[in-house]
């Protein structure tokens, strides 16, 4: 039947996200995994922070494979993983201040805002653009990263910090 998911072979639900679209697709995921990843990283430890990416990385592979069965276009990008950083970062870390960057007319401007407020603006685009027609997204796989992030969300109280006494901020 045409509606029913191809599960890729288990390999892909890794390698996809060591592969990108453009250097613009890498620097993208590059930088939302420079602003939120090394804290992250500090907060829970290397190991459990790699077990994270990897299992958002999976669980977005098949998020994207559930919502758009019949697509023929491969799924590169580690936006998954990242989207997972996303959502475990705002579990642990939702009050820490992030520089955002805003144009105000002609002049941008940094205004800093809570990780919760950014990181929610930045989900609910995501949902949006998951929801309008797949030919709209051009070729972004917006599941992912929803899935990616609600994995994130999920496994973020089960990594917990790995500084006895740290602070949630």
């Amino acid at each position: 039947p045409e509606n029913v998911p191809v599960i890729p072979p288990p390999a892909t639900l890794i390698s996809y996200m060591f592969l990108h679209g453009g250097w613009m697709h890498l620097l993208g995921n590059l930088l939302y995994m420079w602003v939120f990843g090394p804290k992250l990283e500090r907060t829970v430890g290397s190991g459990r922070f790699t077990v994270l990416v990897i299992v958002s990385t999976v669980i977005a592979g098949l998020a994207q494979a559930w919502t758009d069965p019949s697509s023929s276009v491969p799924m590169v990008g580690a936006s998954g993983g990242v989207s997972g950083i996303l959502g475990a970062y705002l579990v642990l870390h939702p009050r820490t201040e992030i520089s955002v960057i805003v144009p105000v007319v002609i002049v941008m401007r940094v205004v800093y805002l809570p990780a919760f407020v950014v990181l929610a603006a930045w989900f609910l685009l995501q949902l949006l653009y998951a929801n309008l027609p797949s030919s709209a997204g051009g070729g972004i796989a917006f599941s992912a990263h929803v899935g990616g992030f609600v994995a994130g969300l999920a496994l973020a109280p089960l990594l917990g910090p790995r500084l006895p006494g740290y602070a949630r901020g």
